[in-house]
Formats: structure tokens, C-alpha cells, sequence
């Protein structure tokens, strides 16, 4: 029968020894993995508009530099899958916010039509009479 000696066991050769020293090593890695990974932190991508608040699609990262990535290529896909609401709205705030709502990065899309296009006729509702 095995006996316990100062820690090791004793008794019935090193292959007892060496195989609790195993399980103890096991038991106290597997105890740092879970006291450090804990649940992946999971984000929000939000349109903000002067008149609605969308939420777009949720994000699990670890990563912040990747989040920002993420939030990039979300607002090249919104433009191109809404690029008309864009000039309905003017004025969008896209952002990452955690699950407690804190506002971690934004990127804001205006559209505007420049002088040439603002001050036209078309555009003032008047036609142009011929000279």
C-alpha cells in the first residue's frame, strides 16, 4: 500500500509518484487557463442616424485592434448594401459600444452635395430659360 511521505508517495515505485506530480501539474494548469480566459467580450456595431439607432450585428473579440477592423469593413458593407439611405440620412455615426454600452470607437459617414450641386437649378426646383 502506497504511503504519503513528505509530499511524494512512496511504496510502490516512481510510476505513482510521477503520475500524482502529473495530475497536480494538470490540475493547477488547467486552473490558470480558466482563471485567464474567462468569456470573450462581446460588442455592439451601431448605426446612429439624426432620427434611429440601429443595432447591426453583435461581435465577440479579445482582440481591440481586430474590433476595429471589424467595425471598418461594417461600414463599407452599410454603404454598399444602403448606399441611397446614406443621402436620405446625410449624417451617420457608426459605433462599437460594450455590453454595458460604453461608446469604444466611432467612425461618422456625411454625405453632402457640394456647391456646384446644391446651388443648381434642378436641385432649387427652377428651369433654365433660354437667353
Amino acid at each position: 500500500m502506497p504511503m504519503v511521505h513528505g509530499g511524494a508517495i512512496v511504496g510502490r515505485g516512481r510510476c505513482e509518484f510521477y503520475r500524482a506530480r502529473n495530475a497536480a501539474r494538470l490540475s493547477i494548469a488547467a486552473y490558470h487557463e480558466t482563471a485567464t480566459e474567462g468569456p470573450v467580450p462581446a460588442y455592439s456595431i451601431n448605426v446612429r442616424t439624426p432620427s434611429h439607432i440601429a443595432d447591426v450585428h453583435k461581435v465577440e473579440s479579445d482582440d481591440l485592434e481586430g474590433l476595429r477592423v471589424e467595425m471598418a469593413k461594417s461600414v463599407g458593407e452599410l454603404l454598399k448594401d444602403h448606399a441611397e439611405q446614406i443621402w436620405a440620412d446625410q449624417d451617420w455615426q457608426v459605433d462599437v459600444t460594450d455590453d454595458s454600452g460604453l461608446i469604444l470607437y466611432v467612425i461618422n459617414v456625411s454625405a453632402i452635395g457640394s456647391p456646384a450641386t446644391l446651388g443648381s437649378a434642378a436641385s432649387l426646383g427652377l428651369t433654365a430659360t433660354p437667353s
